[in-house]
């Protein structure tokens, strides 16, 4: 059995963050873009893999990119229509919702790992 690892909690709180500004990204360009679902989401997936390659470049650990590129995979499978049918608003919407709770979550586990 494995012993949990004690940065668990951040990671979970940092990707909580990318989750939500992914879901807010992808929100607000299907309410103000004309373009279609899967060049906004495929837009996401880009954005996300940029900024892991940048944090990566300066030696920076944050999960932020990775809950950035979930929402963009997640959209582009949607898109493609492998998932539950959900269109680019639900899914910014249901994103931002389940990032907060990975945030709020990440908080908690942090503190009562840290007995405060």
């Amino acid at each position: 059995m494995s012993t949990p690892s004690p940065d668990g909690p951040a990671r979970l709180h940092t990707a909580g963050i990318g989750s939500v500004i992914g879901g807010l990204l992808l929100a607000a360009l299907s309410l103000l873009s004309p373009l279609s679902f899967r060049l906004l989401a495929s837009l996401i997936l880009l954005i996300g893999v940029g900024s892991w390659a940048l944090e990566h470049r300066q030696h920076k650990k944050t999960h932020i990119p990775l809950g950035i590129v979930g929402v963009g995979g997640i959209g582009l499978l949607e898109a493609g229509g492998f998932g539950l049918g959900l269109d680019a608003l639900s899914l910014g919407v249901i994103a931002v919702v389940v990032g907060g709770a990975d945030v709020l979550a990440g908080g908690v586990l942090g503190r009562v790992g840290r007995g405060t």
